[in-house]
């Protein structure tokens, strides 16, 4: 495996076409398949998810997104319109899922029982998906059409994916990745009623301030100035879009 590392494992892919009109996993891609899936678990998660960091911080740099703050770098964007540039290279993708499956692995010399499918919806990319495959779905994760919010995926572009959509053959990149990281509904709503207890109490003491300060200005101060106030900050909670696949814009902020 010298010829790879946790960051670039392009030297594999050099013999498999970046796109092609066919659909699925070609018959001799088979054994190729396999073993970035294989190779992907085997990398240690951290250093996996530090090269991922690294390499989308460079593309990040050097694009026309560079005036954006890093965290707003629309990776997918920039990956379908440069996937050369990102086929063997880790990347980490956060979004929803809108369909999962798990099928039996076919044959193969690397132990792969199961293959986990599932297919990515990240906010740059409007409808169109990811094709994320591992070999295992957290515990409990719905598999199925029922769309599954806060996933992150760390793993390698293979090449992109046709598939069939509504309209004609559309492309999707396929990553194989590290098990999908997922927040369950559960925790979603502990971390909420936290949040709510958290800001009830803070409620209670703005009132009490407010009380406080109230009765204040009432008693003459030595040098005739009165407490200053703060203004809140503003929250704002952008909706997701969930509708058919479509190609991206070439800036989802336009």
């Amino acid at each position: 495996m010298s010829d790879v590392s946790p960051s670039d494992i392009s030297a594999w892919l050099q013999d498999i076409p970046l796109k092609t009109t066919r659909k699925g996993i070609l018959p001799e891609e088979t054994e190729l398949y396999y073993r970035v899936l294989e190779y992907t678990q085997s990398v240690d998660p951290a250093e996996l998810e530090k090269a991922a960091i690294e390499f989308m911080r460079e593309r990040w740099k050097g694009s026309k997104y560079s005036h954006l703050p890093f965290a707003e770098f629309p990776v997918f964007v920039d990956m379908y319109q440069h996937p050369e540039a990102y086929q063997g290279r880790p990347v980490v993708m956060r979004g929803h899922l809108q369909r999962s499956v798990v099928s039996p692995a076919g044959d193969n010399g690397y132990g792969i029982q199961s293959l986990c499918e599932g297919w990515l919806f990240t906010d740059d990319s409007q409808s169109n998906p990811t094709v994320v495959v591992s070999t295992s779905f957290p515990p409990d994760l719905p598999v199925g059409e029922e769309p599954v919010d806060k996933v992150t995926a760390v793993g390698y572009i293979y090449r992109l994916y046709t598939y069939e959509a509504r309209d004609a053959g559309r492309f999707a990149p396929l990553m194989m990745a590290k098990p999908i990281r997922w927040t369950p509904p559960a925790a979603q709503d502990d971390n909420s009623s936290w949040g709510g207890l958290i800001l009830g109490f803070l409620a209670m003491l703005a009132i009490s301030g407010w009380v406080a300060v109230r009765w204040n200005e009432r008693i003459p101060k030595p040098n005739g100035q009165r407490p200053g106030r703060e203004l809140p900050a503003e929250i704002v909670s952008p909706e997701a879009s969930r509708s058919e696949v479509k190609y991206p814009r070439d800036d989802p902020r336009g």
